[in-house]
């Protein structure tokens, strides 16, 4: 029970702390240099700027409502309900920096220089969106709709729906800003955006695949197991021209741990065959879960 109370807890402050960063680099960053991120954030931010009267937040909110509804009859309940209290987060905490800003008490502003904010509130919403979706949930918009979409179509990746949505909004965003560098700028952002919520989810996730072809790979083996804490396979290997049989080593390192690993391999053994190959992705123990959404 303790258990279970902790790791609520644990939820609710992640949908909290991430709520707020994103609010912060949507309104205090992104909104203030006109930069549409692109999805119902980029949108609720031409909203503004259409029209001042309409808060950032408040439009966030609105346009996320029939969202929500498909999410609530597509998706898990539990996401769902997360997903509903990080928008709400979101919207509360984006209208009282405006609130704030309106009545002078304090200017979140954080730079006027576009590429700083593209660069900055981009990592900023890669950061908000990641501890969010770490805490089993989502800050809505399009994150949910790609899922709905991939229930029955498991074909589409979640990263090619969402840029393909984001790219209509941030052109859409040269039209509405009048202004083309905006919109390049807002596409700078959303790169970044990408990139760190990978980070945030995944961690660096380079990772190195080695077939080594060695007399000593007991040794080598051993090292890499006791050293690298990393596993090792054996695949069975017959030499074309020798016709001698010997065991080919097939082991996943980390990019930070590949340096080590070939000094094993070549403290143990001068002579051995080594194949070096970068992994895109990697699932099982110590990697990703095999469940885990792909981007």
């Amino acid at each position: 029970m303790k258990k279970k109370i902790r790791t609520f807890l644990l939820e609710i402050t992640a949908l909290l702390v991430g709520s707020a960063a994103y609010a912060s680099a949507l309104y205090a960053i992104m909104d203030k240099n006109h930069l549409a991120p692109g999805g119902i954030s980029g949108i609720s931010v031409m909203l503004h700027y259409l029209n001042p009267k309409i808060a950032v937040g408040t439009a966030y909110l609105v346009m996320n409502i029939p969202i929500l509804i498909i999410g609530f009859i597509c998706l898990s309940r539990k996401f769902m309900i997360y997903t509903l209290i990080a928008t709400g987060m979101v919207s509360g905490f984006s209208n009282l920096l405006s609130l704030l800003a309106a009545k002078g008490i304090w200017d979140p502003a954080l730079t006027d220089v576009p590429l700083l904010a593209a660069l900055y509130g981009g990592a900023a919403l890669g950061v908000g969106i990641g501890i969010v979706m770490r805490g089993g949930g989502s800050t809505g918009g399009t994150d949910v709709l790609a899922k709905v979409v991939r229930i029955r179509n498991k074909q589409f990746r979640t990263g090619p729906l969402i840029l393909c949505a984001d790219a209509v909004v941030i052109t859409a965003s040269a039209f509405v800003f009048q202004d083309i560098e905006t919109a390049l700028y807002a596409g700078v952002g959303a790169v970044v955006s990408a990139k760190v919520l990978d980070l945030v989810l995944y961690g660096s996730d380079e990772t190195k695949k080695l077939l080594i072809v060695s007399k000593r790979h007991e040794a080598i083996a051993s090292r890499f197991m006791k050293e690298l804490d990393t596993g090792v396979t054996y695949l069975e290997g017959i030499g074309a021209y020798t016709k001698e049989k010997r065991p080919v080593m097939l082991c996943m390192v980390k990019k930070h741990h590949f340096t080590k690993a070939r000094e094993i391999v070549t403290e143990e053994d001068p002579t051995a065959f080594l194949i070096v190959s970068s992994a895109s992705e990697v699932f099982g123990e110590g990697y990703k879960k095999h469940e885990s959404e792909d981007l």
